[in-house]
């Protein structure tokens, strides 16, 4: 088994607007989805609890209750004691609204016992060698989604597309050499997909699971 990195190239404006103003077509669609992902008998009560937890979960932030807060927070804030820490189905339900929304683009892989290694050595290695100039890589790792911070999988990260506009791509074109074959791979694969998102000129979420 793997994890994944995925990034997807979205509109922070129209996530926002969708918690704020809600989007019918768009609730049904992730509403659905919750029998995808809690595909468990029809009968079993454990299975229906989730599926209704599920849609209580996507009309609260289709311009409900969660939404409308959710709407009045910094689409990308910093990690703090005032960050709302989410369970596990409520962060596969901004997962489920930013690919509805979004395009994904790719996403960089590693396998589960190289998690701890993935998560630090190639971002080290990155803001140590400025690929992405001053801007930090951990952010596209790990980052407070809307002030929401995941206490499990899946995670998000991400940049502005303010954010992208500033990273050159004359230094994410360097070379690189870490020592560690592992490590220049990944790194390989996440400035790639940083700089594809950067021409498609709109904000980069990505999801971690």
């Amino acid at each position: 088994m793997s994890c994944k990195l995925e990034f997807i190239s979205v509109d922070l404006e129209t996530i926002k607007d969708f918690f704020a103003n809600g989007d019918a077509g768009a609730s049904k669609t992730l509403i659905a989805k919750g029998a995808e992902i809690y595909d468990g008998d029809d009968e079993d009560e454990e299975t229906q609890e989730d599926r209704l937890v599920w849609r209580e979960i996507i009309q609260s932030l289709n311009g409900g209750s969660l939404g409308k807060y959710l709407a009045g927070q910094k689409p990308f804030g910093e990690t703090s004691e005032r960050n709302d820490l989410i369970s596990e189905m409520k962060a596969r339900a901004l997962a489920c609204i930013l690919r509805h929304f979004g395009k994904s683009i790719a996403g960089v892989f590693h396998s589960i016992n190289a998690g701890e290694t993935f998560c630090t050595d190639p971002f080290e290695y990155i803001n140590q060698s400025g690929f992405l100039n001053r801007t930090d890589s951990f952010l596209v790792l790990e980052r407070p989604f809307f002030n929401q911070l995941s206490v499990s999988l899946p995670g998000f990260g991400g940049l502005t597309r303010t954010e992208l506009a500033g990273i050159s791509l004359d230094n994410m074109n360097a070379v690189i050499d870490s020592d560690d074959s592992d490590v220049d791979a990944w790194v390989d694969g996440i400035l790639t997909l940083v700089e594809e998102a950067k021409r498609h000129e709109l904000d980069l979420v990505t999801i971690y699971e």
